[in-house]
């Protein structure tokens, strides 16, 4: 699941260019933030955590939609 949101938001073009961006974007944010390892694990953790948290709004969203429709069609009959 959090490969398809990721993918969604990837940029359109060629995967090899992406990588290579991607890999000098990482070496550049290493060298000039500084952070520590540990530092950089308890952000990438903060960014799943929030994919996921948006994914379960995403989820509770769809089926207060769902509901809506349901509402919706038995009142037209």
């Amino acid at each position: 699941m959090l490969e398809s949101v990721l993918r969604s938001r990837a940029p359109e073009g060629d995967p090899e260019d992406w990588e290579s961006r991607r890999s000098g974007n990482l070496a550049t944010a290493r060298g000039s933030s500084g952070l520590s390892r540990q530092e950089r694990s308890r952000h990438l953790w903060e960014d799943v955590s929030m994919v996921e948290e948006d994914s379960s709004k995403l989820n509770a969203m769809q089926l207060r939609l769902d509901e809506s429709q349901k509402v919706l069609l038995k009142e037209r009959e």
